[in-house]
């Protein structure tokens, strides 16, 4: 078994070691060593980065006892070689602030609420746990959090140890949580609040911790999630959001302390004016169907065509257009745009027995562009603008055929 240098020191960053067992697969090297500091993935914390012998570590997992590093690179390792490695630091201290922040989170919930901690999550952006449902609100989460936090500041030691299982009364009940029942069980204890069985990395104060600060909570079925953030993570966080509140209050010339009512009174006129314009643009668009009625043609067996194009519509906008004008009888209705994108629109009257659909895919069969559609209404994008008046052409041919010929019936 690969000997855990990471459990007797936490901050031994470099190590010297011998290779047990090496494989190459594809391209990466599978290198099994007597000792690391590489901690493998396992008990929801994510695995440490680094190097050995300068070729990079991607990923380190544990399998049987034997903890197994994955190499990029073309080095040969040979059985008994001596290699050095050292572990990304940063990335590891990331690792013990977060383990360490999740043992004081579940300790205070414990605490506090009764709750177990069911599962641990550690990603490389965001850390979740796992409690049985609890109903949160923010009034709850800054209890939580003020709790967790002042903890931190007690700046108590933690303490890692193995335990002898023949002097402990408390070792049954920490051997149900240790995750691998054939190894030693080795504690993690936070002096005065916490003691639990646990392999991770953690800090040797709750100080180093920095801070906890909740992000989210939410249901999943029998659960409550809650996200969090610890240390370095927290402070990124934080610097981020202050950077984004400042600019926003730039924006808004308001005082960050005003922002939030400035918004909400911007919410609501931008409300209001949302209203406003959504009777205005009913108006305008009962208006612009008047006048593409007055303008239409009358075709084969009486129908009304209506073909126009604009220098500027939304897909949404033609689409609206088109719906009003066919909601009456005997209406074809060809409507084009130009910008913001080219875009085709073809509709009909209920009572007309042309499906407009297979229209528009025989008319976009040569890769002119992309769309579909129903019997009575069809849309499209085309490549360019100059598709539109020659796919306008194709139609009002197509149209005039199938209405003689009486094909295309739905």
């Amino acid at each position: 078994m690969t000997k855990k240098l990471f459990h007797t020191d936490s901050y031994k960053k470099k190590f010297q070691a011998k290779v047990i067992n090496v494989q190459q697969k594809n391209d990466l090297i599978e290198l099994i060593l007597n000792q690391t500091c590489f901690y493998p993935e396992a008990g929801g914390q994510i695995c440490d980065k680094g190097n050995i012998s300068g070729f990079p570590v991607v990923d380190v997992q544990e399998l049987d006892g034997d903890i197994i590093h994955y190499l990029k690179g073309d080095a040969r390792f040979n059985p008994g070689m001596s290699v050095n490695g050292e572990i990304e630091w940063e990335t590891r201290f990331d690792h013990m602030q977060q383990h360490t922040g999740q043992h004081i989170l579940s300790s205070v919930l414990k605490e506090l609420w009764q709750k177990d901690t069911l599962s641990f999550h550690m990603g490389v952006e965001i850390c979740t746990i796992d409690i049985p449902f609890t109903s949160l609100e923010e009034k709850k989460i800054e209890e939580l959090e003020c709790f967790c936090n002042k903890i931190i500041y007690s700046n108590k030691p933690i303490y890692q140890y193995y335990i002898d299982e023949n002097k402990s009364d408390i070792y049954e009940e920490l051997r149900k949580k240790q995750q691998k029942l054939n190894e030693k069980l080795r504690i993690v204890e936070i002096a005065e609040y916490d003691i639990n069985a646990c392999g991770g990395t953690h800090c040797r104060n709750t100080g180093e911790v920095a801070i906890i600060k909740i992000n989210n909570w939410e249901k999943r079925k029998d659960k409550t999630r809650i996200s969090f953030l610890c240390g370095h993570r927290g402070f990124l966080d934080y610097q981020n959001k202050h950077y984004i509140v400042k600019n926003l209050s730039n924006l808004f010339t308001t005082g960050i302390s005003n922002l939030e009512e400035k918004v909400i009174k911007l919410s609501k006129e931008k409300k209001e004016l949302d209203k406003e314009n959504r009777s205005l643009e009913k108006r305008i668009l009962q208006f612009e169907v008047e006048i593409l009625k007055n303008k239409a043609n009358t075709g084969e067996n009486g129908y009304l065509i209506i073909n126009k194009t604009f220098s500027g519509k939304t897909v949404q906008q033609l689409k609206n257009l088109a719906l009003a004008i066919i909601n009456e009888d005997n209406y074809l209705v060809i409507l084009g745009a130009e910008r913001p994108e080219p875009v085709l629109c073809l509709g009909c009257s209920q009572n007309i027995s042309i499906h407009m659909g297979n229209l528009l895919k025989k008319l976009l069969d040569n890769g002119k562009g992309k769309g579909g559609g129903s019997e009575y209404l069809a849309m499209a994008k085309l490549k360019n603008n100059e598709e539109l008046p020659l796919i306008n052409k194709t139609i009002v041919k197509y149209i005039s055929e199938m209405v003689v010929n009486n094909e295309w019936n739905k």
